[in-house]
Parts: C-alpha cells; structure tokens; sequence
C-alpha cells in the first residue's frame, strides 16, 4: 500500500508543480518570481493522500508546506553586493550626520 500512497501523492505534487510553472525543474536563473511569489504558488499546490484511514497517516510529505514556508521565511533576497553598498552608505551617511 506504501507504493499507491506514494503514487498518489508524487503525481499530485507533480501535477501542481507543472502548473506552478515550477516543474520540470529549472536553472536558479530561469526562476523569475520573487521569494514571496515563489512561497505563495508552494501554498497554493494540492496534494492527494491516501485516504483510507488508520492505515497510512505517516505517509506521503504531510508538512511538507509548513517547512517549506520555514525555509523560503530564511531566504533573504538581498545580494552580498547590495548589502556590502547599503553598509557603506550608511556608514557615509553616519560620517555626515
């Protein structure tokens, strides 16, 4: 039963990640959307379970959101380079006031 839960579940993820325009996997380069954007289409997927209760409720990817919304919440956007520029201006600013 394991492998119809798995079935299920993969297909499903993989169905709204096509429609995500997330799938087939792509370059970093080729993502276009923000990190907010990019959160909100991973909220949005649905994913089928196994429905039959008592028997399956550990399988499949069941939180799978949760974390994955704690780890895009980490992401900061801003480049090294961008940081580095804003530091100094604020330091020269700093220096003016």
């Amino acid at each position: 039963m394991a492998m119809e839960c798995d079935a299920i579940t993969y297909g499903s993820l993989l169905l709204g990640l096509q429609r995500a325009n997330l799938w087939p996997q792509k370059k970093p380069e080729d993502v276009q959307d923000s990190v907010k954007n990019l959160k909100q289409k991973i909220l949005v997927l649905q994913t089928l379970f196994w429905t039959k209760r008592g028997e399956h409720e550990a399988c499949g990817i069941r939180g799978f959101k949760a974390r994955l919304v704690t780890e895009l919440s980490d992401i900061n956007p801003t480049l090294d380079y961008h940081r580095r520029h804003m530091e100094g201006v604020a330091a020269a600013l700093s220096v003016c006031s």
